[in-house]
């Protein structure tokens, strides 16, 4: 009888490691900050992070292309619309941000581009796609 062969668990972490469930940002020369796929978070942050992204009514991106194209025919995005994805950007990074998170959010500080840029390229590099909701 043949033997069944046995996975090891190890195996299977390292792989997903392999894939994009960590985005890293040095903060300082001596520090790191680790913001985690949503997958890879406990239960009630992962539960309020897609409360978070099921909120989010613009992009920043779709923003400063309307303030750039002035009369184009695109949604009106308000300053309380830019505000308001800011306070969930800004939220969503403090909940899959490891333990020096407050600090990455203190040095981005009221920066908003920076901010959006975070947050934009985190979304992308743990493979959830675009930081926006799709216009309907």
């Amino acid at each position: 009888m043949a033997k069944a062969k046995v996975f090891s668990l190890d195996t299977y972490k390292k792989k997903s490691k392999l894939g994009a469930s960590e985005y890293q940002i040095r903060v300082s020369d001596d520090l790191v900050v680790t913001l985690y796929n949503p997958l890879r978070v406990a239960d009630d942050k992962r539960e309020r992070l897609f409360e978070l992204a099921e909120s989010i009514g613009a992009a920043p991106k779709e923003a400063q292309d309307d303030w750039a194209e002035v009369g184009a025919d695109k949604p009106e995005i308000t300053m309380a619309d830019v505000n308001e994805y800011a306070k969930v950007a800004r939220e969503i990074i403090e909940l899959v941000g490891d333990e020096n998170v407050g600090l990455l959010v203190e040095g981005i500080g009221n920066d908003l581009q920076v901010l959006f840029d975070i947050f934009q390229d985190y979304f992308e590099a743990v493979g959830l796609g675009e930081a926006s909701s799709s216009e309907g």
